[in-house]
């Protein structure tokens, strides 16, 4: 990708010179960078869930305005009367809005429950038994790779009660340079985690139904809606 990048931007003219730096950023700086995309993720969606509520609460009022306008009593269709059309075109009207407003709902329902999933998620990773996990996880690989640095044995065998003990050296060269480097960084992590600086506090993540599907329960709901 970014060979490409260059590339394309060499053809057109530009000069391009190539830098990586792969050096591991803070898990301070990493942590904050992450509340803050997850806070703004949980901010949008929190006012999608609001823009979501106020369009079912319209689409309710359209549904009460269009069953008032049917006629009172549930007065059946005069079939030949000049009053048939102007009657099923009400109900065929009626039924529209019921469907419209039982969806609007549903992704009223829907947005809400994302938004609270997005909070959830940014809870969990801040509360004691993750934190805790995340502690432990890089502490025994920090034990693992220290044996590597540092050389160690180990028990091949034993007979007759004496070990038969293999002695193993530090490793040396690249691999050492790179094992010492990600010691480093999980060093900065578990500094992190277990230094008093985790977050703690919360930063803050269905089913659709098309206007066509509507039941018993939608017209109850539509009684609520229309009678509260």
């Amino acid at each position: 990708m970014i060979e490409s990048t260059a590339a394309a931007l060499r053809g057109a003219g530009f000069k391009v010179q190539i830098e990586i730096d792969a050096t591991a950023r803070p898990t301070a700086e990493v942590e904050a960078d992450r509340i803050e995309r997850q806070a703004g993720r949980v901010a949008a969606l929190e006012d999608k869930a609001q823009r979501r509520a106020d369009q079912a609460n319209q689409a309710w009022e359209a549904d009460r305005r269009a069953h008032d306008a049917l006629p009172e009593g549930g007065e059946p269709i005069h079939v030949g009367h000049h009053s048939e059309r102007r009657h099923r075109r009400a109900i065929e009207t009626a039924h529209r809005k019921l469907g419209q407003a039982v969806a609007a709902e549903e992704d009223a329902k829907e947005a809400r429950r994302r938004a609270e999933s997005a909070a959830v998620t940014t809870s969990a990773r801040y509360n004691p038994e993750t934190v805790k996990n995340r502690i432990d996880s890089p502490q025994a690989s920090q034990r693992a790779d220290q044996r590597l640095v540092d050389g160690h044995e180990r028990t091949l065998f034993v007979v007759r009660g004496v070990k038969q003990v293999e002695k193993i050296g530090p490793v040396e060269g690249a691999y050492r340079e790179s094992v010492i480097a990600r010691m480093e960084e999980r060093a900065d992590q578990i500094s992190y985690w277990d230094g008093g600086t985790r977050r703690s506090d919360l930063v803050l993540g269905g089913s659709s139904r098309g206007a066509d599907r509507i039941g018993a329960s939608d017209e109850l709901r539509a009684r609520r809606h229309r009678e509260g």
